[in-house]
C-alpha cells in the first residue's frame, strides 16, 4: 500500500486544515512540495493576513478567510472589514454556528454568519467551511435552498436526517476522528459517496497523540474506499469528482 500512495498521495484533497498552528517551522513549504490540494483554514481575520502573504507562491494551498463563531464576541468589530475582504478570496472559513455558549453570544453568531452567507451569495463562487456545533438546524437554515455558491460541513455531529434533505451543493468533509466515534460513524452511514470530501482538522485531531497530518488523508480515503467498496482509485477519483463541484476550479 505505501507503494501505492507514493504514486497518489498528490491526489489527495484537506478541506479544512489549521496550517498556522503546526510547529514545524517548515511546515506549509513542505505540505507544498506533496502537493496535496490544502484549504488552509482560519480563525480570525489577523490571522487570514498574517497567512495571506505565506501562500503567495504556494500552488496547492488556498487561504480561506474565517471568522470562528467562539470568537464571535472579540472579533465582531472586524466583521465590516471581512466583509469587505470577502472578493479578494474564494474560500470562506472556518465560520459557523456554536451553541456550547449562552444564548446572547447566539444571538451574535447568528447575526455575524447571516451577513456573511448573504455577501458571500452576492457574489455566487465561494466555497464555505461550516462550523456547526450543537447547531446543524440553524447553519443550514442560514445557508438555506438557494445559496449561490457552496458548503462544506467540518467535522458534522447534526442530525443525521438533515444530510437527506441537504442541497446538492452542500458536502461533508469527514475526518479520522469521525472513523472512530459512534456519532462520527452514524454519519457516515447517512453520507452519499457524492456528499462526501476530506479534511484533517489538523494540528487539532490527534494519531496516537500525534497531530494529523495532510498525508493522513490516505486513511479516510481506505476506510472510504471500503465502505463503498471501490478501489483507492475510485474512490479518490469520486472525491475528486465532488471537490471540483464544490469549488469550480481543480486545485493545480
Amino acid at each position: 500500500m505505501s507503494g501505492l500512495w507514493a504514486k497518489l498521495e498528490d491526489q489527495l484533497i484537506d478541506t479544512h486544515c489549521h496550517v498556522l498552528d503546526y510547529k514545524e517551522p517548515d511546515f506549509i513549504q513542505k505540505l507544498n512540495d506533496s502537493k496535496i490540494t490544502t484549504h488552509a483554514v482560519t480563525t480570525t481575520l489577523a490571522e487570514f493576513k498574517r497567512l495571506f502573504p505565506l501562500l503567495e507562491n504556494c500552488k496547492h494551498i488556498f487561504p480561506s478567510m474565517g471568522l470562528f463563531p467562539l470568537k464571535a464576541k472579540e472579533e465582531g468589530h472586524n466583521l465590516e472589514e471581512f466583509l469587505d475582504l470577502i472578493p479578494q478570496t474564494k474560500l470562506i472559513g472556518e465560520i459557523g454556528l456554536d451553541y456550547t455558549v449562552p444564548e446572547e453570544e447566539r444571538v451574535l453568531q447568528r447575526q455575524i454568519l447571516e451577513k456573511i452567507i448573504s455577501k458571500c451569495n452576492e457574489s455566487g463562487d465561494k466555497t464555505l467551511s461550516l462550523h456547526s456545533r450543537d447547531s446543524a438546524e440553524d447553519v443550514f437554515k442560514i445557508i438555506g435552498a438557494d445559496f449561490q455558491g457552496s458548503a462544506i460541513m467540518h467535522w458534522y455531529s447534526g442530525p443525521a436526517e438533515l444530510i437527506d434533505s441537504a442541497p446538492k451543493n452542500i458536502y461533508f468533509s469527514v475526518n479520522t476522528a469521525m472513523l472512530k466515534s459512534r456519532k462520527g460513524k452514524e454519519i457516515l452511514q447517512s453520507l452519499k459517496p457524492q456528499q462526501v470530501l476530506t479534511e484533517t482538522d489538523g494540528p487539532y485531531v490527534k494519531i496516537n497523540a500525534q497531530a494529523s497530518q495532510p498525508q493522513d488523508i490516505r486513511i479516510v480515503v481506505q476506510s472510504l474506499s471500503q465502505k463503498w467498496q471501490k478501489t483507492i482509485e475510485e474512490t479518490l477519483k469520486t472525491i475528486q469528482e465532488n471537490y471540483a463541484r464544490a469549488t469550480n476550479f481543480s486545485g493545480a
